[in-house]
């Protein structure tokens, strides 16, 4: 699973589309756009902080949690590339 920074194929592509889509707008075009999507981000950030309050893990143990999974996704992804001699995808 890849984490924090990086961004799968499918997620890559997606930005690709959107950034053509949004190459012809205009300027007003471009805040709503911009301001849609800042709101879903608040959105996304309320449903994470609602998650952590009803399961009952702090934000402490959950930025652990995705630190960890960061840093085993990249000390994988070194150990496959050491393998197969090409550099990490980071």
């Amino acid at each position: 699973m890849e984490l924090l920074g990086h961004l799968s194929r499918e997620q890559e592509q997606e930005l690709l589309q959107l950034k053509e889509k949004i190459a012809h707008l205009s300027r007003e075009q471009a805040q709503s756009c911009i301001a849609e999507i800042m709101r879903q981000v608040i959105v996304r950030d309320n449903l994470i902080d609602h998650l952590l309050e009803v399961t009952q893990i702090s934000q402490g143990q959950y930025a652990q949690s995705i630190l960890f999974q960061s840093n085993l996704f990249q000390s994988n992804a070194s150990r496959r590339c050491v393998s197969s001699r090409q550099s990490p995808p980071y």
